[in-house]
């Protein structure tokens, strides 16, 4: 699954530089400028067999928990698989709540993919709006019965979804997601699906072009407002989530923490309406509570 690969990619990149993880991370200096180390020490080759629908099967960064609870995210293009092998069997006896989660995860991943404001990218939106439509296709109750069709389909999206954002990044959602899922021991992509009707909410009025992306991938007609496509995936999620993320024991007086925590988060630079502090990141929580 997504968790075994990026500790391994992260293992990997450590045994490679051979320095602390402190000198190796991505960070963010004072004045906001990013800084991501070049790490051009020779690592183990990796192949991914993935047992989930996990965007990390294809991707070249990692993530290490510090400490104090810090995330510190690794980017080497060294660590990128060597090759992806997608084995139905494989997939088949893994329980149905882990595929889901990691199938939820690609989902909004690709969703704020398509949302970013970087610059239009031919690939990468054929690449995330296929991988959205094959989720939605394919996110069903069948996966409870180790359906290898399904699963195999959805393997595949998370494949496409894990390129595109190569290219698209992130956002809110998945910054959030960095912050809230560690402190309340709940998988990402529940805890961003649970986020992703406030997130497309907060972001509707900058994100025009990529709510139609959007809508296009999900079978709806090009719009730019956010409520048909917030509903279609509400009833895509039916059945499959918590009522919120108070379910998951996140409560008012851990939203100020953790949005202090994302602000550090470098995906929030992926996000289409700008992030003026932590308190739009509490407000949009409490829309999710």
């Amino acid at each position: 699954g997504g968790s075994v690969i990026v500790t391994a990619r992260a293992a990997g990149i450590l045994l490679g530089e051979g320095r602390p993880v402190a000198e190796l991370c991505t960070r963010i200096e004072p004045g906001g400028r990013l800084v991501s180390p070049r790490l051009t020490a020779p690592k183990l080759p990796q192949i991914v067999l993935p047992t989930t629908p996990t965007t990390a099967t294809v991707k070249a960064g990692a993530a290490v928990q510090s400490d104090t609870g810090a995330r510190l995210a690794l980017y080497d293009p060294g660590a990128r698989p060597r090759a992806v092998l997608l084995e139905p069997a494989l997939m088949a006896p893994v329980p149905p709540g882990a595929v889901l989660s990691a199938a939820l995860n690609a989902l909004a991943m690709g969703i704020e993919g398509l949302l970013s404001p970087q610059p239009p990218s031919p690939l990468a939106d054929a690449a995330l709006i296929h991988g959205v439509r094959l989720i939605a296709a394919h996110l069903r109750p069948g996966l409870a019965a180790g359906n290898q069709g399904d699963r195999l389909q959805l393997a595949s999206a998370a494949v496409l979804v894990g390129q595109g954002t190569d290219h698209a990044g992130g956002g809110v959602v998945s910054a959030l997601g960095h912050a809230i899922g560690p402190r309340h021991h709940a998988d990402n992509g529940v805890v961003n699906a649970i986020l992703l009707p406030a997130a497309l909410r907060f972001n509707a009025g900058h994100a025009g072009e990529g709510l139609a992306k959007v809508a296009i991938a999900l079978g709806l007609p090009a719009d730019a407002d956010p409520e048909p496509v917030i509903a279609a995936l509400s009833t895509l999620a039916a059945g499959l989530l918590p009522a919120g993320l108070g379910a998951l024991g996140v409560t008012a007086a851990d939203l100020e923490p953790i949005a202090m925590a994302a602000m550090q988060d470098w995906f929030l630079r992926g996000n289409p309406r700008p992030v003026s502090g932590p308190g739009d990141l509490v407000t949009l929580m409490q829309a999710a509570l």
